[in-house]
């Protein structure tokens, strides 16, 4: 699913909206069942991850509002609406300091991905919109296969990313 997120944003800027809750059903038994979480707490990292997010919009639509001067929604022309239920979906998936990391690793990574698209394409690229919802879901793609297939860390908790903190 992650996948056709990532191919249908890059290639139309928009993503089936019947994914998300798709999605957020399979992050949840993600959590419970490979990731070990109770149900419990899989709700309290998510309202913590939620309520992350919502601050940043909300500092997001307060900024843009003061610099241009009346009330500027940011999912109007700034942030997709698919980009932001991709985010809202994947705070389902990860516990809070490990989305933290995500979130933040994801944001530049998309960035890097679309400046080097850019200089590859030299400026040809007829839509300038990022496709941010598709960048992040390969990149949370990406983390779970090197999870599951190559480091025997498990990002479903936030223990491997307080190790490495503390080292």
């Amino acid at each position: 699913m992650l996948t056709t997120v990532f191919i249908q944003d890059l290639r139309f800027r928009a993503v089936y909206w019947f994914l998300f809750p798709a999605l957020l059903l399979s992050f949840i038994v993600l959590n419970i069942f490979a990731g070990g979480q109770n149900l419990l707490l899989g709700v309290k990292t998510s309202v913590i991850n939620i309520g992350f997010l919502s601050v940043q919009l909300i500092v997001l639509n307060l900024y843009f509002s003061f610099k241009m001067g009346g009330w500027k929604n940011v999912a109007v022309g700034l942030l997709g609406w698919g980009d932001i239920l991709f985010l809202y979906t994947a705070a389902f998936a990860l516990p809070a300091i490990s989305f933290s990391f995500f979130y933040i690793a994801s944001l530049v990574f998309a960035l890097l991905c679309w400046v080097v698209y850019n200089l590859i394409c030299g400026g040809k690229n007829k839509n300038k919109n990022i496709p941010l919802a598709g960048l992040q879901a390969l990149f949370l793609g990406v983390l779970l296969l090197i999870n599951w297939w190559f480091i025997p860390l498990n990002i479903l908790t936030d223990n491997w990313l307080i190790y490495y903190i503390g080292q």
